[in-house]
């Protein structure tokens, strides 16, 4: 079902809110990826969630809220700290997680007693969530896949699976949200995303920690990622692959001059100094093009110029 992103159709909301609290899985756009969702009072469907995405039992989800009061009803006094955060942050990509509370399923938190809050900032998930209460979601994608920016993007992968797909056009910021872990005494980045590490460090007044590499996160792409060190191996890779017949792709950022080679497929601009970037955009875009190779012009050799959510996604990619 198709809406406009800032003045969403009342009746065809209204439509998705209820094959929600019918117990169906629908997939809604936020700012930064679509999101497929299910009203946290269902087990069943929430359970389905995990199904038709192939994802493990034990990754939980987050639960989205239209309001910070939403999160009070659920868990009762909140920290300071984290009712900072929302009035910096709230709508955004930011999520919170928190010491969770008896309201809150088991299946959401993989039994970790904490739960994980976000208020998006896309006004056709707010509306579906004021009508339908807080939704437990995650990207509407297969597990590993790249995360969908698009609604066809959710139709490639879970089309058919799913009741309904609510298309409000590309989403604005093409990357996954921050998430944060403010349950416990030290705050925790447990995820690079839309915010900035610097912003979240400036709104608490705390110096976080650099965020570990989980070496078993990766996004599986029908196309084969390149990432090139500096300006002859591009070039180079740029004429073996041409040679080889390879059906090529080249990525271009805003250091690096556009290169325009015959032969090649399609050429992309990546903003690589933006937390709003179109990377998972670019990718799926090559796989429906049948792009075998993506090759990455080189990065700045000062990588304070890159988006630090960016990085993290490439180094999972390539």
């Amino acid at each position: 079902m198709e809406v406009e992103a800032d003045k969403p159709n009342e009746i065809l909301i209204t439509k998705a809110a209820n094959l929600l609290l019918s117990g169906n899985l629908v997939a809604f756009p936020t700012e930064t990826v679509y999101g497929i969702g299910a009203t946290i009072a269902d087990d069943s469907a929430i359970r389905r969630i995990f199904t038709i995405k192939n994802r493990p039992l034990n990754n939980p989800l987050l639960i989205h809220v239209s309001s910070l009061e939403q999160v009070e009803q659920l868990l009762g006094n909140i920290p300071p700290i984290a009712v900072r955060l929302a009035e910096k942050f709230w709508p955004g990509p930011l999520a919170m997680i928190l010491a969770a509370g008896d309201k809150i399923s088991p299946l959401i938190t993989a039994g970790t007693n904490k739960v994980g809050f976000r208020m998006p900032a896309n006004k056709v998930a707010l509306e579906l969530i004021r009508i339908t209460g807080p939704l437990a979601a995650t990207s509407a994608n297969l597990s590993n896949r790249p995360s969908p920016t698009m609604a066809r993007h959710v139709l490639d992968d879970l089309g058919g699976r799913i009741a309904a797909i609510i298309d409000a056009g590309p989403t604005s910021y093409g990357i996954e949200s921050t998430i944060i872990d403010i349950s416990e005494m030290n705050p925790k980045i447990l995820r690079l995303g839309g915010v900035l590490l610097t912003e979240i460090e400036e709104t608490i007044g705390v110096k976080l920690d650099e965020v570990p590499r989980d070496e078993r996160s990766f996004y599986d792409s029908k196309v084969k990622i390149i990432l090139n060190d500096n300006r002859k191996t591009f070039l180079d890779n740029i004429s073996k692959f041409l040679l080889a017949g390879n059906k090529l792709g080249i990525i271009h950022n805003n250091y690096f001059p556009k290169h325009i080679d015959k032969g090649i497929t399609k050429e992309y601009e990546l903003d690589i100094k933006s937390a709003s970037n179109q990377l998972f955009t670019i990718i799926r875009d090559a796989e429906a093009c049948d792009i075998e190779l993506l090759l990455l012009a080189p990065l700045p050799s000062d990588l304070t110029l890159v988006n630090p959510a960016l990085l993290d996604r490439l180094s999972k990619l390539t």
